[in-house]
């Protein structure tokens, strides 16, 4: 799906195998304002691209993702944002989701940048993979986490869960559970910030 300026709903959809060049290889969200996209119970799995190879939300859209799985998503070539979710000057609001199994260089579930704003509450990170932030990786940006679980992602560098990278980064994190998550040669297996 490439959308720009137009504010979809999806209702349970399956976005498997698809590739982009650049972003968003399952669906591709730019400009969409407020109500914005809204993704409901979809999964997007083994998609590629090299930014937010299972969706990319980018240059002012907001969205609502709820009961969606992102798995085995993952980069073409180069360092890559958002294995599973990206997000660059954009706003997203999550709940209910699962990320399982996607790769990139930062964020190997989701990569947040570009002073977006992001809020999770009850999903489940297992089992990514990235250099940095092998769960989420965040830099310039709000994010909120909520009830989230990261178990087993891991970081080559730093933050096998979780990655906060430079100034200007807001995130807050409540009752989250960060279990067998590893950095593989730097700092920070559950958490670097």
């Amino acid at each position: 799906v490439y959308n720009t300026g137009g504010k979809p709903t999806l209702n349970n959809c399956v976005f498997t195998g698809n590739t982009a060049y650049l972003a968003g290889g399952g669906m591709y969200s730019a400009g969409s304002t407020s109500p914005g996209t809204t993704l409901v119970g979809c999964s997007f799995s083994d998609n590629t691209a090299r930014t937010g190879s299972g969706v990319a939300l980018d240059l002012a859209t907001s969205a609502t993702v709820s009961g969606c799985t992102f798995t085995g998503n993952h980069r073409v070539v180069g360092s890559g944002l958002g294995g599973g979710l990206s997000l660059q000057e954009s706003d997203a609001m999550l709940t209910g989701c699962t990320f399982t199994n996607n790769e990139s260089g930062e964020g190997g579930a989701v990569g947040v940048g570009g002073g977006s704003s992001a809020s999770f509450s009850l999903c489940n990170f297992a089992e990514n993979k990235a250099s940095y932030g092998g769960g989420v990786w965040v830099s310039a940006s709000s994010v909120s986490l909520v009830d989230c679980d990261f178990e087993s992602n891991t970081a080559t560098s730093e933050g096998g869960g979780l990655h906060v990278a430079g100034d200007g980064s807001s995130v807050s994190v409540t009752n989250g559970t960060f279990q067998n998550n590893q950095a593989s040669f730097f700092f920070g297996g559950g958490i670097a910030v």
